[in-house]
């Protein structure tokens, strides 16, 4: 018979008691048994263990703490070591992963470039460190913060286009609890509602109907395999669109469905894409060798999935736009470390700040050669086909 609870807090480690049933069990134990070595017969059924799975003591030969992840060795072997200057959590590579992971979608592959470190201590480590208790909010919000407006537009715009009126969008809205009460609501629902209804012509143009055509795909490339299903596709090409301003990992999105576009192309489609977003319209035209480039990117997941790369989007696409602009690698370079560090005028603004960041390369300067090289092996190819037109 196995029993388990929660026994420690996932925040401050502090004890946190069994059920009712399972104390009354050991309270049994305790007045029927007893223990030869000392102590209570209930500390002898009892195996408490540690917070995170890469503990040492997972791999100390412990009789009732084992483990049979490799990939957790060495991360328990860098773990709580307490250097001055803290290194990179891995700094080898873990082992091969399954065969299985040569397999994977058009979405799983845009969601591992867009950052690949939390990729790899999600899908290899088992390491979430955003995961725990979250304070419930103690007052109502009377003004959205970016991620609120952002969710709140964004279904606005789903509801507009399958030719919701106004009122009705306003209803959905209030009921769902997204905007807040009283005037307060009815004020950034009329401002979102302008900015739905400006985004919604535009896209319009590009993507005329709400169901547009869809591919499947299954493509074998060398030793890896991508499967999903293309939407988006019209006689023009391939459409994608977000209602924001245009960040990295839209272009990494364009990029991807424009490299899988060309290697299928399929009948009666024009082999360009267009990502619309909210201060731009960014166009792709045909590319070269594109089942070239999506092995490449293949084999950079290939790679990220056994050590970390040094490449965050927001920084890389920083990099590539300045020095394109400027062809200087110094300011270029200057550039990325301002995407990096961020604006101390602007809450939030640096890409360090990312939780998986900061765990696995922690104060360490990770913006170095790796870093240039995956930039521009990924990006450049992107601004050599890229064709803007911004929006006023």
């Amino acid at each position: 018979m196995y029993l388990s609870y929660v026994g420690q807090n996932i925040r401050d480690n502090s004890v946190l008691p069994p059920s009712v049933l399972v104390g009354e069990l050991l309270d049994v134990v305790n007045r029927g048994f007893y223990c030869a070595k000392g102590g209570r017969a209930s500390e002898q059924l009892v195996t408490r263990h540690p917070l995170q799975a890469f503990s040492r003591r997972y791999f100390s030969g412990d009789e009732w703490l084992s483990s049979y992840a490799r990939e957790l060795v060495e991360a328990s072997r860098q773990a709580g070591r307490g250097e001055r200057d803290a290194p990179p959590l891995l700094t080898v590579e873990l082992p091969e992963p399954e065969p299985a992971l040569r397999t994977v979608t058009l979405e799983g592959l845009a969601r591992f470039f867009k950052n690949p470190a939390r990729w790899l201590l999600r899908e290899r480590l088992g390491i979430r460190p955003e995961e725990g208790e979250e304070a419930l909010a103690t007052r109502e919000p009377f003004v959205l913060d970016g991620l609120e407006n952002y969710r709140l537009v964004g279904q606005m715009l789903e509801l507009h286009r399958d030719g919701r009126p106004a009122a009705e969008i306003e209803q959905v809205m209030r009921a769902s609890g997204a905007l807040p009460h009283g005037q307060v609501g009815e004020c950034v629902f009329a401002g979102a509602q302008e900015r739905v209804t400006r985004f919604a012509g535009r896209l319009g143009r590009a993507l005329p109907r709400r169901e547009a055509g869809l591919l499947n795909v299954d493509l074998t490339l060398g030793e890896f395999r991508l499967t999903d299903r293309l939407t988006g596709l019209t006689p023009t090409g391939w459409v994608g669109y977000r209602l924001a301003s245009m960040k990295a990992g839209d272009y990494l999105n364009l990029w991807l469905h424009h490299l899988v576009l060309n290697v299928v192309a399929p009948a009666g489609v024009a082999l360009q894409s267009h990502w619309v977003a909210e201060d731009q319209d960014v166009v792709l035209n045909r590319v070269a060798n594109p089942e070239q480039h999506l092995r490449a990117l293949l084999e950079l997941y290939w790679r990220g999935s056994r050590q970390l790369l040094h490449f965050f989007p927001k920084s890389a696409l920083a990099y590539v736009e300045r020095f394109r602009k400027e062809q200087d690698a110094d300011k270029a370079l200057w550039a990325a470390h301002r995407a990096w560090e961020g604006d101390e005028y602007r809450e939030g603004s640096a890409e360090r700040e990312d939780a998986y960041y900061q765990l696995a390369f922690r104060d360490t300067e990770p913006l170095d050669a790796e870093f240039v090289e995956l930039a521009m092996a990924v990006f450049e190819p992107v601004f050599a086909l890229v064709r803007r037109e911004t929006e006023d």
